[in-house]
């Protein structure tokens, strides 16, 4: 289930946008929690204690406004979605520091529950939310390990190892070849002969150093060899994002 998070001091914009977050995660079948705020320390309290999936941020709010919510949240290592919700142009620049996921317009030329749904379906298209993979186990049991909380894979002699987040890697005899075809149509690329990531949960490309950045906040050098294919697939994911 996502948990997500809408911030807003105008409480019937509030109610909107969580009716149109409900109504696309139905319509995408998938399960969401939504929490509501009117204020923004109210949700940094409620975010250290839940780390919420996906939050809806208002950029104009009395107390503390979304920027300065936005950087206190970013001081928390997460896999947060962050997508601002905002009146104010001048402001959507300003944000860019804090990684926003993308920013929905409060504007009547704007159709909100089109714009929050076309937000929720890449957001599932691209974490992989239902899908998941089943890896053999000793004794003959298995394990179901949901796309979305693979981090990255490391190769380790005969064995890999799937680094997830928030949860006990798990580590299976299998070779690292093997596990790049069975994930490549998921959001997955090989970076290195001994890694595979998921684009999913990239946090930052540091190209200078070649240099992947994860949620976790754990840094993998990627390799000459699969540098080009690296961040031609990673241009081409980000690019699927929807326009902001």
């Amino acid at each position: 289930m996502l948990r997500i998070a809408v911030c807003d001091d105008d409480k019937i914009f509030l109610n909107r946008v969580k009716l149109y977050i409900d109504d696309s995660a139905k319509k995408l079948n998938f399960d969401a929690s939504v929490t509501t705020f009117t204020s923004a320390l109210p949700f940094l309290s409620a975010h250290i204690n839940k780390n919420f999936d996906i939050v809806f941020l208002d950029i104009k709010m009395p107390d503390m406004d979304g920027i300065t919510a936005a950087k206190r949240m970013r001081q928390i290592p997460s896999k947060t979605k962050l997508i601002f919700l905002t009146s104010m142009e001048r402001t959507v620049y300003e944000s860019f520091s804090f990684a926003p996921y993308n920013f929905i317009r409060k504007s009547i030329a704007v159709n909100i529950a089109d714009r929050i749904y076309d937000v929720m379906k890449h957001i599932a298209y691209e974490s992989n939310i239902s899908r998941y993979i089943t890896v053999p186990l000793p004794y003959g049991k298995v394990r179901k390990v949901y796309l979305k909380d693979i981090l990255y894979i490391k190769s380790k002699s005969h064995y890999i190892e799937y680094v997830l987040y928030g949860k006990n890697n798990v580590i299976v005899r299998e070779n690292i070849s093997a596990a790049e075809l069975k994930l490549a149509e998921f959001n997955f690329v090989r970076i290195h002969k001994s890694y595979i990531v998921n684009m999913s949960n990239i946090r930052f490309v540091d190209v200078l150093n070649s240099t992947v950045e994860l949620y976790n906040l754990a840094k993998i050098k990627y390799g000459k060899a699969y540098e080009d294919n690296f961040l031609n697939a990673y241009s081409e994911f980000s690019m699927q994002k929807p326009n902001m």
